[in-house]
């Protein structure tokens, strides 16, 4: 009996945590197009954007590195996207919710873990300090959020 209700916990536990993920990718999606709504009613440009009231309470960063690499974005621009392989749901809905043409392309180290076509035109295995020392004067705009943790 005592296994079966550790098993039974453990369980609980486990369909806790996969709710709670899949609640809180949601939310900072929502998060962020909650303040591009809030500054678009205000016709505010990037030097003048304002978070609405409480914005990302208790969220984790992610909040706001997809909302700055949301706010640059001009349709048809390249983009490189910088260690895309592991990218979280709320970063892929983020990116299909671009307007279009998108024309994005991924890096990483490491193949991507999910069928990067429907978010990316291409995705390139490679290591970025590699790609940059040969692409250095081409002017790309690049995104990589999730880059300063240590």
């Amino acid at each position: 009996m005592e296994s079966f209700v550790k098993n039974g916990i453990g369980f609980l536990r486990r369909l806790h945590s996969a709710c709670w993920r899949k609640y809180l990718q949601t939310g900072i999606y929502m998060e962020c197009k909650r303040a591009l709504k809030v500054n678009k009613l205000r016709n505010s440009d990037i030097d003048n954007f304002i978070l609405p009231p409480a914005y990302g309470k208790r969220m984790p960063e992610r909040v706001i590195e997809l909302l700055m690499a949301m706010l640059p974005y001009n349709p048809g621009k390249r983009v490189l996207d910088i260690g895309h392989a592991n990218a979280m749901s709320c970063h892929l809905k983020m990116i299909s919710s671009l307007p279009k043409p998108r024309n994005i392309t991924g890096i990483d180290i490491a193949p991507p873990y999910y069928n990067h076509s429907k978010y990316y035109n291409k995705s390139l295995l490679a290591d970025i300090i590699a790609v940059q020392n040969r692409q250095r004067n081409k002017n790309q705009p690049l995104f990589c959020t999730g880059f300063m943790r240590l």
